[in-house]
């Protein structure tokens, strides 16, 4: 509070007008379009999945940057229906570019998109006695004798396991290639409530009686990574990638500034269009971490904007970093005539006494 006191009285010594947060006055939409310069969808952005119920500005990307088509493959699998919503960002594992969904995982190993065995991590993991206790999947089967068989032997006898539950088989064989989305079935129980046949790369849960989210004789495919994460395992290769980050700006344009350093601190902005209208609104998100990327929470940032028209400069107090180091607000621009510039100095400030500031400048239309 002394940091958000001193910056207040400066600001009113040096003439510039100040305002306190204002609320949003519309809803951001769950997920947009990503788009570059030229307007060409370039991927997509979802915040359902960001830990909060979707509210708030982040949440996780999925393109096809690098020319890694996870977003062409999430596209052509179905997209969040079939492999859930992004749950991470990109992060590396194995030696592979990696980047985990509701359902699967996906990961490029250098000439194609592979989709990851997420059950069989529980077993790489030490996790099954977890799985089975908390989630009612059963462990898997013993096929050492798959060693002696043929590929198309080995396939028969893992899918012969759906024979027991006909409805989980129609599911699986619902998909146009079953062992690429769900792998091969290694292990099938019946519970008291539930069937379940566990794949390489699914749960299927066929309930026996009406649950919140399934009615009985309902199948549905357990969200698998979301059960890797729960069981921590997610987060041994993943790290800090599952943190949500800030949305990118809509479709339509927006402005991405290059992160700014001082010190221990990082500062990173994103701005919802280039060109606002005069009179009309821009967002500014802010996020502060220290060079390592951890989040800094509680940290003051503070607004500036000065005008090349003849009006005074307005200054305003963004709320204070969340948990994540981020912060957002909607300024409300004055009315000045059209092609003014306005440039924006931005500075946070934590606890420490510690600062990072930089600046960026719009042409209002």
């Amino acid at each position: 509070m002394r940091f958000a006191i001193t910056a207040a009285v400066i600001l009113v010594m040096l003439g510039v007008q100040v305002f306190g947060p204002r609320p949003l006055h519309a809803q951001e939409p769950l997920d947009f379009p990503l788009t570059d310069s030229t307007g060409q969808v370039v991927g997509h952005f979802y915040k359902q999945a960001n830990g909060q119920g979707g509210t708030g500005d982040t949440g996780f990307a999925v393109t096809d940057a690098e020319g890694i088509p996870f977003w062409s493959t999430f596209r052509a699998l179905g997209g969040p229906e079939a492999v859930g919503y992004p749950i991470s960002g990109r992060f590396v594992w194995d030696g592979m570019v990696t980047q985990a969904f509701q359902k699967l995982i996906f990961q490029w190993n250098s000439s194609q998109v592979a989709i990851v065995n997420i059950i069989d991590l529980f077993t790489r993991y030490g996790r099954d006695d977890w799985l089975q206790v908390e989630k009612q999947v059963p462990p898997v089967a013993d096929w050492s004798a798959d060693r002696g068989r043929s590929w198309a032997e080995i396939v028969a006898a893992h899918q012969a396991l759906l024979d027991r539950f006909p409805a989980i088989r129609e599911v699986y064989f619902r998909a146009s290639d079953p062992i690429a989305l769900y792998g091969l079935p290694q292990a099938v129980a019946d519970y008291p409530t539930v069937s379940v046949v566990r794949a390489q790369r699914a749960v299927f849960q066929q309930w026996k009686v009406d649950t919140p989210w399934a009615a009985a004789g309902q199948v549905t495919i357990a969200n698998g990574a979301d059960v890797a994460k729960e069981a921590g395992i997610l987060a041994t290769v993943a790290g800090e990638a599952l943190r949500p980050t800030l949305a990118g700006p809509p479709a339509g344009g927006g402005l991405t500034i290059p992160p700014a350093a001082a010190g221990p601190l990082v500062l990173r902005l994103a701005v919802s269009d280039p060109s606002p209208p005069a009179g009309g609104r821009v967002t500014v998100r802010a996020e502060v971490t220290d060079t390592v990327g951890r989040p800094q929470a509680d940290a003051v940032v503070v607004l500036i904007g000065r005008f090349s028209a003849d009006v005074p400069d307005i200054a305003l107090f963004l709320p204070n970093t969340d948990g994540r180091g981020q912060t957002s607000e909607t300024v409300g621009l004055p009315t000045v005539p059209p092609g003014t510039t306005v440039r924006f100095e931005v500075q946070a400030i934590v606890g420490t006494g510690d600062s990072v500031g930089t600046s960026f400048s719009l042409t209002l239309r």
